[in-house]
């Protein structure tokens, strides 16, 4: 892809060649979605027909293509600098490889191919943005993604979770609550993804939750801000269940009575999981609650950070206190950052 790159100039020059190019290799790649499409039909194959293990790493190969010379054009592939490339153009290209690729998977698990069609949705997908069918499914692709991160390395989910954060900030103010309540349901990948041992991915989890605390549409925003908050209740609740009662030490059930959510209600976590559930959480919230001057994060959110953190978690809990410190320390840290902001 380096040899391509570098004629950048030329890719640039003649707009015209370069659509041209790319459209052959999108004729191609749909070409062998069609021939998987047999496969997977369990039509008789023609001899012609080449069988997934030769058409599988052939798709892979012209996304990759793809996507190095969309991004060799750089700047110069945009809707808004004018022909031949526009809104039309790009949509009917992003709609055609997310086309392509979920075929592919259809038919045979690839992680180069997904890896290859995901690089490839995202290079084009900063470029657009979308509105209606293409945008509903660019997040079902997104979480289609996610739920192939199971089968797969600490690189592709590192992908996956890079597109996630894309489409979060791309979509933005048109991204539906019903997508940020499958993220962030008990049982999504991306929740289970915060467990990994490689660092790097946890990082990369962190980096999804921060945007989608960083919405602009607030009644989307207060959906993830309520499922993050509901899920600390439950970790909570699962942790001071697990400790000695005392006369005054509020009851497992009392917990946190106004930020529990019923999605999680009928959640009882085990004390690590918990512990590192409240502390990760209590991170992505710095998102909101340590950025200057928001009006969202003081005023549009209920509750406020400061109420949140200050009054409605019931962190001063003795028994809580000595058995979890980390905890203890992670919410007063939050608050003191929070405050000196």
């Amino acid at each position: 892809s380096g040899w391509l790159q570098s004629l950048e100039q030329f890719w640039v020059a003649d707009l015209t060649f370069s659509t041209t190019l790319l459209g052959q290799f999108l004729e191609d790649m749909e070409a062998y979605a069609e021939d998987l499409n047999h496969v997977m039909s369990g039509e008789v194959l023609d001899e012609d027909i080449p069988p997934p293990s030769v058409s599988l790493p052939k798709l892979a190969a012209l996304l990759r293509v793809f996507s190095t010379v969309v991004r060799s054009i750089g700047e110069r592939f945009s809707p808004f600098r004018g022909p031949p490339i526009n809104e039309v153009y790009v949509n009917d290209v992003l709609s055609r490889v997310l086309s392509c690729v979920s075929t592919a998977k259809q038919v045979q698990f690839s992680e180069p191919v997904l890896t290859a069609g995901n690089e490839c949705v995202g290079v084009l997908l900063t470029s657009v943005e979308p509105y209606g069918l293409l945008m509903e499914a660019i997040l079902a692709y997104g979480l289609d993604q996610l739920d192939c991160c199971q089968a797969c390395g600490p690189d592709y989910n590192l992908a996956v979770l890079s597109l996630v954060t894309l489409i979060i900030d791309q979509i933005n103010t048109r991204l539906p609550a019903a997508f940020v309540e499958k993220l962030l349901a008990p049982e999504s990948r991306l929740l289970k993804l915060r467990f990994h041992r490689e660092k790097e991915v946890m990082s990369a989890v962190l980096a999804v939750y921060k945007a989608l605390l960083s919405l602009k549409n607030i009644p989307t925003l207060e959906a993830a801000y309520k499922l993050v908050l509901g899920e600390m209740a439950c970790a909570l609740s699962s942790l001071t269940g697990t400790l000695e009662p005392s006369e005054s030490a509020p009851a497992p059930s009392s917990i946190c009575p106004s930020i529990q959510h019923p999605t999680f209600a009928s959640l009882t976590l085990p004390p690590e999981k918990a512990q590192f559930i409240v502390i990760f959480n209590l991170n992505t919230l710095t998102t909101i609650g340590n950025t200057k001057n928001s009006l969202i994060g003081m005023w549009a959110l209920s509750p406020t950070v400061f109420t949140l953190l200050s009054q409605d978690m019931t962190l001063v809990h003795a028994e809580l206190t000595v058995f979890y410190p980390a905890i203890q320390y992670a919410a007063l840290y939050t608050l003191y950052s929070h405050c000196t902001r």
